[in-house]
């Protein structure tokens, strides 16, 4: 084996140590790049967090109104009932002064 120059091993030296800097670097590039990442993977499930609240949000103002609307459509149903019953009274006493009227000949 034949010795080589300061000037030859300096230079293999100097190629390696680059090598070594640009894998160095490489890896620092890729960790700022996954850094990166997760930090729009955070602002993403931050983002999908407030979308579900807005919706459970949302879920349970629908509740509330078909409650409410439920609300008013049995009171609706109870006053059509009242009105319905109040006619049908109302017949029944017309029929009733009628009847005895036209049966009984009595005034009313």
């Amino acid at each position: 084996m034949t010795q080589e120059s300061i000037e030859t091993t300096v230079a293999r030296l100097d190629e390696r140590f680059r090598g070594f800097q640009a894998v160095f670097s490489q890896m620092a590039d890729d960790q700022r790049r996954m850094a990166e990442s997760y930090e729009k993977l955070v602002e993403s499930n931050q983002r999908l967090a407030l979308v579900e609240a807005e919706v459970v949000s949302i879920k349970a103002g629908q509740k509330v109104l078909w409650v409410k609307y439920d609300a008013l459509s049995d009171e609706s149903a109870k006053n059509s009932q009242r009105w319905l019953w109040e006619i049908v009274k109302t017949m029944l006493t017309v029929s009733g002064a009628v009847l005895a009227y036209k049966v009984f000949g009595v005034h009313l």
